[in-house]
C-alpha cells in the first residue's frame, strides 16, 4: 500500500486526501445523527439486522433468508465497539474505503484533474452517506462487490498475480453472502473468463484463482443449507423476489383482480412452513423455492410482454430514482417521529399507477412526501436529487461511450468485464421495488462513467475550439 501511495504525484495525493476527508466528515455527520435518534427504523429490514446484531454468538448462520455475510459483519464491529455504534463506524470506514478503490480506477481511465472531480462527486453521493449510518446490507456489499471488481480489471491480465485474484474472487463470494444478487455477475462473468482463456487474453492461472475464490464461499454456503433446509444456494429471496415483487406487479398490468393476486399470492408456501418443521403444512426449502419459481415462470410463459414491462420500470426506477426518501431523511435528523408511516417508499402504489397508465399519483404522492419533510430537508433533497439528474445521462452516455471505446480497442479488453460488471447489474438485477438504494453497489462506477463522458466532451470541445 505504501509503494502504491508513494507512486501517487502529488497532485494526485492532495486530491485522495480531499476525498477522504469529505467521505468521512459526511459520514460522521450522518452515523452521529443516527446515534442521537436512535432507535430510529428507517427502513423495515433494519429492526430484523438489529435483532441479528444483539443475538449471541452466530445464531444466525446458515439462514435461508438472510444469508451469513451481513451477520458476520455484525459480530465483527459488536465485539470491538457498542453493537450499533461499531456497525455505523465500520460502515463508515468501508464508505471511504469505497472511495479510495474508486480512485484506483479512475486512474485507469481519467487524467488527474478529472479523477479529483470523480471521486469528490462520489465522496458527496447523499445515497452513501445515509446508507452508511444505516443498518442495511447497501454500504458493505458495495465496497466487497466494488473491491472484486477493481481487482479483476487492474490484474486479470497481469503476470503473478494469482494470490490477488483469489482475493478478489473471496471478495465477491463474500458480497454475495451480504446480497445474494452478484450471484448473477459470478454467472456472466465465468463465460467471458473461459472466452479470454481460450483467446489468450487471460492466463488459466489467472482465471481460475478468481474464479475458484468466487465459488468458495457461496459454494460451502450452500451446501451448509442444503444439509439443514434441502436447499442449495444462498438465500430463497430470489424466488421469492420472482414471485411476489415481481408477480404482483406482472399480474396487475396483465389486469389480474386484487382478490386473485392476493389469494395466489396466500397460496403460496411462507417462511414459517419451513422454519418450523413441526407444522404440519412444513415444506423444505427445495420445495419453498420450487412453488415461487414456479408461480413467475408461469407468468413468464403466459405474460412476456407484461414481465418485460415490469422489469424496464425496474431498471427505470433503480437508475432514476431520488438518492434518499424525504420521509427517511426527515426521520433520520429526527424531524419526524420514529413510528411514522413508511409510504415515502410506498411501491405498490406506485407500481400500480405506473402499470395502469395513471403516472398522475405517482407526482399527487411525491408532492404529498415533500409538503411533510421540513425545510432543511427539502433542501438536502432536492440538491442531490439535482444532482443526480444532471449526472444521470452522462452515466448512461460515459457507459455506451466506454462500449464504444473497448470495441474499438481504444481500452484495455479487462473493461469488457467492468462493463459486464455494470451491465449485467443494471438489466438482470434490478425489480419493481428496486428503488435507489439498489443503485448503490454501482453508484461509484455510474459517476466514473459520467466523469469519462465529461472528460471526452471537454477534449473534443477544446480541439473544436483550437481549430
Amino acid at each position: 500500500m505504501k509503494s502504491w501511495y508513494a507512486s501517487l504525484t502529488a497532485y494526485e495525493k492532495r486530491s485522495l486526501q480531499l476525498a477522504l476527508a469529505i467521505t468521512l466528515a459526511t459520514r460522521l455527520i450522518f452515523v452521529i445523527t443516527a446515534l442521537i435518534h436512535h432507535p430510529v427504523a428507517i427502513e423495515v429490514d433494519t429492526y430484523r439486522y438489529l435483532a441479528i446484531a444483539n443475538e449471541p454468538g452466530f445464531a444466525r448462520w446458515f439462514d435461508l433468508n438472510d444469508p451469513a455475510g451481513y451477520p458476520i459483519l455484525l459480530k465483527l464491529a459488536g465485539s470491538t465497539l457498542t453493537s450499533y455504534a461499531g456497525i455505523l463506524i465500520l460502515q463508515s470506514l468501508l464508505s471511504c474505503a469505497t472511495i479510495v478503490l474508486l480512485f484506483i480506477a479512475g486512474r485507469e481511465l481519467l487524467r488527474e484533474g478529472w479523477n479529483r472531480v470523480m471521486v469528490i462527486l462520489a465522496s458527496l453521493s447523499l445515497l452513501a452517506m445515509f446508507f452508511s449510518s444505516q443498518l442495511m446490507t447497501e454500504t458493505s456489499f458495495c465496497f466487497f462487490f466494488v473491491l472484486a471488481t477493481v481487482i479483476l480489471i487492474k490484474s486479470a491480465g497481469r503476470e503473478k498475480k494469482r494470490l490477488l485474484l483469489f482475493i478478489g474472487g473471496l471478495s465477491l463470494s463474500f458480497a454475495t453472502l451480504i446480497r445474494p444478487s452478484s450471484m448473477v455477475t459470478i454467472a456472466i462473468l465465468i463465460p467471458i473468463l473461459l472466452f479470454y482463456v481460450y483467446a489468450k487474453k487471460i492466463s488459466l492461472a489467472n482465471a481460475t484463482s478468481f474464479l475458484l475464490g468466487s465459488l468458495l464461499l457461496v459454494s460451502l454456503y450452500g451446501l451448509g443449507l442444503k444439509f439443514k433446509y434441502n436447499y442449495f444456494g444462498v438465500s430463497v429471496k430470489g424466488p421469492t423476489t420472482l414471485s411476489i415483487y415481481y408477480g404482483i406487479p406482472i399480474m396487475q398490468s396483465a389486469g389480474y383482480s386484487d382478490q386473485f393476486i392476493d389469494s395466489t399470492i396466500a397460496a403460496l408456501p411462507s417462511a414459517e412452513q419451513y422454519l418450523d418443521p413441526n407444522r404440519s403444512d412444513h415444506v423444505d426449502g427445495e420445495t419453498f423455492a420450487h412453488r415461487h419459481n414456479a408461480l413467475f415462470l408461469q407468468l413468464l410463459k403466459e405474460h412476456p410482454i407484461d414481465v418485460l414491462k415490469v422489469h424496464f420500470l425496474g431498471i427505470i426506477q433503480m437508475l432514476a430514482w431520488p438518492p434518499a426518501g424525504l420521509f427517511q431523511l426527515s426521520k433520520h435528523f429526527g424531524a419526524l417521529p420514529g413510528d411514522a408511516s413508511l409510504k415515502e417508499m410506498d411501491f405498490q402504489n406506485i407500481f400500480g399507477s405506473l402499470i395502469r397508465s395513471k403516472p398522475g399519483h405517482v407526482f399527487e404522492l411525491m408532492n404529498e412526501r415533500l409538503s411533510l419533510a421540513p425545510i432543511f430537508v427539502q433542501v438536502i433533497w432536492m440538491i442531490a436529487t439535482l444532482l443526480w439528474i444532471l449526472l444521470f445521462p452522462f452515466a448512461v452516455f460515459g457507459l455506451v461511450l466506454m462500449t464504444i471505446d473497448t470495441l474499438k480497442k481504444r481500452l484495455p479488453y479487462q473493461f469488457v468485464l467492468f462493463l459486464a460488471v455494470i451491465l449485467s447489474y443494471i438489466f438482470l438485477i434490478p425489480h419493481v421495488a428496486a428503488g435507489a438504494r439498489f443503485r448503490m453497489p454501482i453508484e461509484p462506477f455510474l459517476i466514473l462513467c459520467a466523469v469519462y463522458a465529461l472528460q471526452r466532451l471537454f477534449m473534443i470541445s477544446l480541439r473544436s475550439v483550437s481549430k
